[in-house]
This record gives structure tokens, C-alpha cells and sequence, in this order.
């Protein structure tokens, strides 16, 4: 009987991770759709008047997971951002 208890708690497990995870994926995805669309609206109302640019528009996730993996000032390294923006287009607002 512990052997049934113990496949069925490891199933339970299983299912549960397996769960997390795509959920987990599905908000980033959800996330970075988001974030597309609202790079898509700045692209289309940029202020060349402006003496400030927007360069990109990234979920918080994905910029704190980038800070914690090169150090926060990764975001201030203009080749760092260069290659965001090439990786990710859908993000850019205005190329550097």
C-alpha cells in the first residue's frame, strides 16, 4: 500500500510541476505580447521633438532576470542594449 501511496504522491508531484511551469511560461509569454503591443503603439507615436528616447519597452521580469544575470548595469551598456533590441524587435521602440 505505501508503494501506491508513494506513485500516487509522486504523480501528484509531477503533475504540479509540470502545472507551474506552464504557467510560468504562459505569463512570460503573455507578458512580452503585452509588452510588443505597447513598443508597437510608442513606434507608431514617437516625439522627435523629445529631448528624452524610449528604447524599448521590457516586462519587469524579463529586466530584473537580465539584471540579475549580467548585473543591473548591464541596462546601461549601450552594446548590452543594442543586442536586445536585435534579439527582441517586437520590444524597440527606437533603434540606438
Amino acid at each position: 500500500m505505501d508503494a501506491i501511496t508513494e506513485a500516487a504522491m509522486d504523480a501528484a508531484l509531477i503533475r504540479e510541476l509540470c502545472s507551474g511551469r506552464a504557467f510560468v511560461e504562459q505569463m512570460a509569454k503573455y507578458r512580452e505580447t503585452q509588452a510588443a503591443m505597447i513598443a508597437y503603439q510608442d513606434r507608431q507615436n514617437i516625439n522627435r521633438k523629445s529631448t528624452l528616447r524610449k528604447l524599448a519597452e521590457i516586462p519587469q521580469r524579463e529586466y530584473l532576470l537580465m539584471a540579475q544575470k549580467y548585473g543591473s548595469e548591464c541596462w546601461d551598456n549601450r552594446e548590452f542594449v543594442k543586442d536586445f533590441q536585435r534579439h527582441e524587435p517586437e520590444l524597440a521602440v527606437e533603434k540606438m
